[in-house]
């Protein structure tokens, strides 16, 4: 793998880029499993809930000031490239942090969980990462560890 040696000094974690993908070999051994229709809702559910839970700590009224404040905080590449790639394309671009994929991307809706799901396997494998995930998707990472467990049987 070309990646092995560049991923030890990855600004997104050690490793990150291995579990990454590896999270997408996983999700296709499985018969894309990612692509599932209540995982996709608990995604949406969860950048809903977020969005209005930072609104109303920081007394932002309208999705715009609320997504560009959200923005803003992602920035950190070794904390939020997973959740502002998740938030970007979820959102159709309206959050856009630190790190995502071209906006054309997202046009295949099964980009997006077959993306949360590598993006949440590589955070089983780093504390940092995991946090992150945990906060801004806490229903959605609860629901796909509840599908790898039950895959792993």
């Amino acid at each position: 793998m070309v990646y092995r040696s560049t991923d030890l000094n990855n600004l997104r974690g050690v490793g990150a880029t291995w579990f990454h993908e590896h999270g997408h070999l996983i999700d296709d051994a499985l018969g894309t499993v990612s692509n599932d229709k209540q995982f996709k809702a608990l995604l949406n559910e969860d950048v809903y809930q977020y969005r209005i839970r930072y609104g109303k700590k920081h007394n932002l009224r309208t999705y715009d000031k609320v997504d560009k404040a959200i923005s803003g905080d992602l920035q950190d590449m070794r904390k939020h490239s997973a959740v502002s790639d998740l938030l970007d394309g979820l959102t159709s671009g309206n959050i856009r942090g630190c790190a995502g994929h071209m906006y054309d991307y997202w046009d295949n809706l099964e980009n997006i969980t077959s993306e949360a799901f590598a993006h949440m396997f590589e955070a089983q494998f780093d504390k940092v990462r995991y946090d992150e995930m945990k906060k801004y998707f806490p229903q959605s990472l609860e629901y796909f560890e509840k599908k790898l467990k039950e895959a792993a049987k």
